[in-house]
């Protein structure tokens, strides 16, 4: 090609239809009642939250979906409904230590197989809940580990052994005299 031909300008078009932004908004306020009556859900299984407001908060979500259902033709999909109110794990940055990424993960253990377990209380379903209790104590010693691990990294082998193993002052450690041998014993 020549520089004297002319080439076909572009133009970048960025068009929503009006049906597909009615669709979102609806979808946003269909996802926010349900983001809302999730949390307040799990907030009560906890023992806190409001269990007066579950009732009110159902009745938002099923307008809510009804309105997206009139707008979209279609009731919202599993994938956003999941999407929604999934557990999710803290995205990393570059600037995350390996350290602190094995605790999030751990930590991400424990609370997924908390909520197993109290899932499956609910519904008296033994296995499931042995399931999440098998998750959470997966997740329990992955954290020890990863603390482990870190300690080693900042003391060293042998001063991380001595750390984990000093004895706190105060609440949590327990000094006992023996009755038959006179002798102290501290219980961590």
């Amino acid at each position: 090609m020549g520089d004297d031909t002319k080439r076909p300008g572009l133009k970048v078009v960025a068009e929503n239809s009006d049906r597909d932004i009615q669709r979102n908004l609806a979808w946003e306020k269909a996802e926010a009642a349900l983001v809302e009556l999730t949390a307040n859900i799990l907030r009560v299984v906890r023992g806190a939250g409001r269990p007066n407001s579950i009732g009110e908060e159902c009745d938002r979500v099923a307008i809510a979906f009804e309105e997206y259902q009139s707008v979209a033709g279609r009731c919202p999909s599993s994938f956003d409904i999941g999407n929604a109110i999934q557990f999710r794990d803290r995205p990393y940055d570059i600037g995350f230590s390996e350290e602190s990424q094995r605790v999030d993960w751990a930590r991400n253990l424990i609370v997924r197989g908390g909520l197993q377990v109290a899932a499956s209380q609910i519904l008296g379903q033994l296995t499931q809940q042995r399931a999440g209790e098998s998750e959470m104590t997966m997740g329990l010693r992955e954290l020890a580990d990863a603390q482990e691990a870190y300690r080693q990294k900042l003391y060293g082998k042998s001063k991380a052994r001595c750390a984990a193993k000093k004895p706190r002052k105060g609440k949590g450690s327990a000094k006992t005299i023996h009755k038959r041998s006179g002798k102290e014993d501290i219980q961590l």
